[in-house]
């Protein structure tokens, strides 16, 4: 992914890494490009704002019960992708109009800061995100 300009993807290549979260997307293209050994840090004060180690880790103790009280598995709308290209830091801003299945809206926005490595993978991130509604979904329907 790294050219012989810039150590990091591109602005364009972080776009479409981010893309795979469209609703029709494929989020799998997505973890694709994040490393097994990822540090996943999720903001705030709920029962999911820790720091994760781990891909497989984060998945399962995050849109691992998240998924299961949708509707239909988390899509998100990509609003806007800064960085890329010589730097190692990007930020996502993404939303989700989701619906759990007890009919209870989940409507979430998303800021990914995430660092690449130099092989083109995501090695960090910290996710801000709405903890009081993400614990008002989690309480209502599990």
């Amino acid at each position: 992914m790294a050219t012989a300009t810039s150590k990091y993807p591109s602005l364009e290549e972080v776009k479409s890494i981010f893309a795979n979260w469209q609703p029709g997307g494929d989020p799998e293209k997505f973890f694709a490009h994040v490393s097994d050994e990822v540090e996943w840090l999720v903001m705030g004060h709920s029962k999911m704002s820790k720091l994760y180690t781990g891909k497989a880790y984060f998945r399962s103790t995050t849109f691992g019960l998240l998924n299961p009280i949708l509707t239909t598995p988390l899509a998100m709308n990509v609003r806007n992708v800064v960085g890329g290209g010589d730097q190692a830091w990007v930020v996502a801003e993404m939303t989700a109009d989701s619906v759990c299945k007890n009919g209870m809206a989940y409507n979430q926005v998303y800021a990914w800061v995430c660092r690449f490595n130099e092989e083109g993978l995501i090695v960090e991130v910290r996710a801000y995100v709405d903890t009081q509604l993400l614990t008002e979904v989690l309480e209502a329907n599990t």
